[in-house]
C-alpha cells in the first residue's frame, strides 16, 4: 500500500513523496487520472515515480487535496491493458501448438509470452 508524505509546501505548490516509491508505469497512470480529475492543476512526477509535484500558480492549494489524493493513491488502477493479457494467452497457445506440431516452432512464442508477463510485474 502506497502512502503520501508531504516534503515541501509553498502557497501554490506542493511536493509529495510516495512511500514506498511507485513503479513508473503505475505513477504515469496515476498522473493521467489526476490530470483528468483536476484539469485546473498542474501535476508532474519527480524522481522516476518517487513523488509528485502539484502546482497551481500563485493560488493556494486546498488542504483537502492531500486527503483526496491519498484516496486515489490507495486504490491503484489496473495498469495492464486487456489486450496484453489476450496477447500473452495467444502466444502461450501458439507455443503449446508449436511443441505438439513439428511444423510450428514453439519456443519463440513462449519466450515472447514470458517477456510480456515479466514486464507487467
Amino acid at each position: 500500500m502506497t502512502r503520501l508524505e508531504l516534503i515541501h509546501e509553498l502557497p501554490g505548490r506542493m511536493r509529495l513523496r510516495f512511500q514506498p516509491p511507485m513503479p513508473v508505469h503505475q505513477a504515469i497512470g496515476l498522473l493521467e487520472r489526476l490530470s483528468s480529475t483536476w484539469p485546473d492543476l498542474s501535476f508532474r512526477l519527480w524522481g522516476l515515480g518517487q513523488g509528485l509535484v502539484i502546482h497551481n500558480g500563485n493560488a493556494p492549494l486546498s488542504p483537502d487535496l492531500i486527503v483526496e489524493l491519498t484516496a486515489l493513491v490507495r486504490e491503484p488502477e489496473e495498469t495492464t491493458p486487456h489486450w496484453r493479457e489476450g496477447l500473452i494467452e495467444a502466444f502461450m497457445l501458439l507455443a503449446i501448438l508449436g511443441w505438439a506440431l513439428p511444423v510450428l516452432p514453439g519456443t519463440p512464442f513462449f519466450l515472447m509470452a514470458l517477456a510480456l508477463r515479466a514486464w507487467r510485474r
